[in-house]
């Protein structure tokens, strides 16, 4: 495909899905894509890079090569480092010493060590056009987004909400919060302890504080903690039993970390329980009429900060079987109501609330870019732009953002669920023992 449009000028013409995410419409090659079809692409229109687009285009390769925790300063000395290696890189990528395949991402990484290379064949490298897409991405964006919600100070700084002097790391905090549990359980005599405190690294917790915001289960926890876990342990048996016990401990500590967080996790959770299994007198009441249980038909709905309506559609699927000579075949209605799934729509909610906000948070950024000149490429919570203009869209997401939580998204909510559930009605069974 990019063959076929290799000196084109095109478009990403992009769908948003039913939380306001936006995804490109052409399904094979794109920038949501795998490490090789980001690094096919570039901007059509170029930017002269100037003395910030230089540092820009530094710190990029470093961060593409996993260098990305350190000042950034750090970052461009690291890059620096190896100019003999980019020209060599950029020069002969086949058949020289081959630096760029060390990288996390190699062929983004190559595509910039091309960039790189020919800017400083120029006798001032700030003078070159470039057309590269220069990546900031969230740190965690989903925390960062409960943090900002839950006003949890401790957890805001984890996630570089609160200025420093280096990147933080909320994965490495987490481990440490959890290794110093661990630590005092051990003092206590728990032999588990003892045995797991040493063996904690980031990679053991970083999946599950990572799906913790997105309503990740304790048995899906266990297993993303067994994953990493059975690396260090041969015994399958014991290193499941293992993880079951540590799982506790990461949850705890991100409980700890991220307070306000997880009280309005609860919050979201206990709303969508209630209005998935909440009826409409003047709906439901023929399903009263023969004393059955009723169908609950309401889904949770809300709207975006940006005005975009959301509906979850998670609903039992009806389906009919139907016996033929030769097999069964199930076939389903996708016209008919069907009532909902109330298990779905409680563990969707939180998650589909915050992306919901991320999506927002995108679409404001990119019509401040857009407004501002900027050309601008978005994957969720990445932001692409020229080398040159990162400062600018570091100040607009960063206004944007603020913009965003400056109203209290939650009491927002609240109301609106007060205003659009007003009229329904929770079903409770009375015992006939009781006092009622």
């Amino acid at each position: 495909i990019a063959r076929a449009f290799l000196g084109e000028k095109f478009y990403f013409p992009h769908n948003l899905d039913f939380r306001g995410r936006a995804y490109p419409l052409s399904p094979h090659f794109n920038h949501l894509g795998n490490d090789m079809s980001r690094g096919l692409l570039i901007f059509w229109k170029g930017k002269r890079l100037g003395p910030n687009g230089l540092k820009w285009l530094k710190v990029h390769l470093s961060n593409l090569f996993g260098f990305d925790k350190a000042p950034l300063d750090e970052r461009v000395a690291f890059t620096e480092q190896h100019f003999e290696d980019i020209k060599d890189s950029a020069e002969n990528p086949l058949g020289g010493k081959g630096w760029w395949k060390k990288a996390d991402k190699p062929w983004q990484a190559l595509a910039t060590c091309f960039e790189l290379n020919e800017a400083l064949k120029l006798e001032d490298p700030e003078h070159f056009i470039s057309h590269q897409p220069i990546h900031q991405d969230g740190t965690c964006n989903g925390l960062q987004h409960y943090a900002a919600l839950g006003g949890d100070i401790e957890g805001a700084t984890q996630v570089n909400l609160v200025p420093s002097d280096r990147p933080q790391d909320v994965y490495s905090h987490v481990a440490k919060l959890v290794i110093e549990r661990l630590e005092k359980a051990a003092a206590k005599g728990d032999e588990t302890a003892m045995l797991l405190k040493d063996k904690i690294k980031r990679k053991v917790v970083k999946q599950t504080v990572m799906t913790n915001v997105y309503g990740v289960t304790y048995i899906g926890a266990t297993q993303q903690i067994d994953k990493q876990l059975s690396n260090v342990f041969d015994d399958h048996k014991q290193s499941y039993e293992l993880s079951k016990y540590l799982t506790k401990h990461v949850f705890a500590s991100v409980r700890e970390l991220f307070e306000g967080a997880h009280l309005i996790q609860d919050w979201l959770g206990e709303c969508a329980k209630r209005i998935s299994k909440s009826i409409r007198l003047d709906v439901d009441e023929r399903s009263f009429k023969n004393g059955n249980k009723p169908d609950f038909m309401s889904s949770v709905i809300w709207t975006t900060p940006l005005g975009l309506p959301i509906v979850q559609p998670y609903r039992e699927n009806s389906k009919k079987q139907v016996a033929t000579n030769l097999q069964t075949v199930f076939i389903s209605d996708p016209f008919a109501v069907n009532p909902v799934n109330a298990r779905r729509q409680k563990a969707g909610f939180p998650p589909n609330f915050i992306h919901s906000l991320d999506a927002s948070h995108m679409l404001l950024s990119a019509m401040k870019c857009g407004e501002n000149g900027l050309d601008f490429a978005a994957v969720h919570d990445s932001y692409w732009t020229h080398a040159c203009d990162v400062d600018k869209m570091n100040v607009f997401l960063r206004e944007q953002f603020i913009k965003l939580h400056e109203v209290d998204l939650i009491e927002r909510l609240r109301n609106e669920f007060d205003e659009r559930y007003r009229n329904y009605l929770q079903i409770l069974r009375i015992e006939k023992k009781s006092e009622l």
